[in-house]
């Protein structure tokens, strides 16, 4: 371990323990906040992907970063030429001129 303050360096091991016996959020609902803006039907399953893999401090940016690139692999293959599904419920293809859903009559 190096960098950082040396408090934190010293008691990093004692984060790593609330983690592995709490989950992630043993102090604030963060999963939730950090996916509201990508909510969707995986959203509970990232969710708790994140919450069983990060034991640690060191675990959470490789854990997280494999979700995304999950999510990105998905996105790419929506969005492949002659691909009739959006890459998200309720999001629109590319040129799809129909109006969003609850714009209707208006």
């Amino acid at each position: 371990m190096s960098g950082g303050p040396r408090r934190w360096r010293e008691q990093r091991w004692l984060v790593d323990e609330t983690i592995r016996t709490q989950t992630i959020e043993f102090d604030q609902p963060r999963l939730v906040h950090h996916l509201a803006p990508v909510a969707d039907e995986l959203a509970g399953a990232d969710m708790a992907v994140i919450r069983n893999a990060v034991k640690k401090v060191a675990d959470h940016v490789p854990v997280v970063r494999s979700v995304a690139e999950r999510r990105e692999r998905r996105a790419r293959q929506a969005a492949r030429p002659g691909r009739r599904l959006a890459a998200r419920p309720g999001a629109r293809s590319p040129g799809d001129r129909r109006a969003p859903a609850g714009d209707a009559g208006r």
